[in-house]
């Protein structure tokens, strides 16, 4: 994503987080965490993560290198597998 529409974006996925209606704790948690990134990077692929294992493996360490953030299947991740919100927190 262009740097010029990085705080912008960032603004906006804020607001998505507000509109989740999240614990308070874990509303803030995840506002905090998205306010520090620097960039965003996005991945599309033809096949789905679950056929394409290796693909997920390298987006987690891409995240963890440079301490960032996962946002699939609409949760949160943080690189070492933990889920700040979304619907894998809720499958899990």
């Amino acid at each position: 994503m262009p740097q010029a529409d990085l705080q912008g974006h960032l603004a906006n996925f804020c607001g998505y987080v507000k509109s989740l209606r999240l614990e308070r704790q874990r509303e803030e948690d995840a506002i905090e965490a998205v306010l520090h990134s620097l960039t965003v990077l996005g991945l599309v692929q033809s096949t789905s993560f679950e056929e394409n294992p290796d693909a997920w493996a390298a987006l987690f360490r891409i995240a963890d290198r440079f301490d960032g953030l996962v946002f699939a299947y609409n949760s949160l991740i943080l690189p070492n597998g933990g889920i700040v919100f979304g619907d894998l927190l809720e499958s899990d």
